[in-house]
């Protein structure tokens, strides 16, 4: 029975492209018989289902049990990297990152190489984290040279570098932009006391003038 209701579920979901008509079977699978063989691949396609549908938290929190009740599963490095890319539509970067980190150690060399790559894509693409991105993309590069994914992760480590050149020369600008602006306000600071000094010479004589001018006064006699 579980074996002719997964058919029916991969001909809606796979052949006819109706992923809702696929649910029920797989669903069914799940909650009635949960310990067949079956049960672990009726998980996977029901978070596919899910994911198809852009339900990203169900979908993850299904990846999450097949992780928790088939520990040693063959499917699991699968299920980890369908996980990683739902924790990217969450935006939880941290945990797709865990995740794919490690797939990219998985014996499955297609999955491993293509978690490796999606790794140096999220520290570019979301966090920003332009070193890491290039670090990652250069051990990448040079752990599967002739992978697809090598030409994409060039361009994002060219990237990498422009940009490192880029603000080195913009720290190099600032630098001697804040000199020059050091150096105006002294010179400013030197006009403004140079002034001041002239008016203070020409009261001081305007006093001394006053000084003179009281004791010559005929009224101080």
């Amino acid at each position: 029975a579980c074996s002719a209701k997964m058919s029916i579920a991969r001909i809606y979901y796979t052949r006819l492209d109706e992923p809702d008509k696929a649910f029920p079977y797989v669903d069914d699978v799940i909650k009635n018989n949960p310990l067949s063989l079956y049960a672990e691949e009726a998980y996977l396609w029901e978070g596919l289902i899910y994911q198809r549908n852009e339900e990203w938290e169900k979908s993850a929190e299904i990846y999450e049990v097949v992780l928790k009740k088939f520990p040693n599963a063959v499917s699991n490095d699968r299920a980890r990297a369908l996980l990683a890319g739902n924790y990217v539509r969450l935006k939880n970067y941290k945990k797709a990152i865990e995740q794919y980190e490690i797939v990219s150690k998985s014996k499955n060399n297609k999955l491993a190489e293509e978690s490796s790559y999606y790794i140096g894509s999220i520290y570019c693409n979301y966090i920003k984290n332009l070193p890491k991105a290039q670090q990652s993309l250069e051990k990448f590069v040079a752990k599967y040279p002739n992978s697809t994914y090598v030409k994409r992760a060039n361009e994002i480590i060219e990237r990498c570098k422009a940009k490192k050149q880029q603000d080195k020369a913009f720290k190099a600008y600032d630098k001697k932009m804040k000199k020059e602006k050091e150096a105006e306000i002294k010179e400013m600071e030197q006009t403004i006391l140079l002034e001041d000094a002239a008016n203070m010479e020409k009261i001081s004589k305007e006093y001394k003038r006053a000084i003179d001018y009281y004791k010559n006064d005929k009224y101080n006699e």
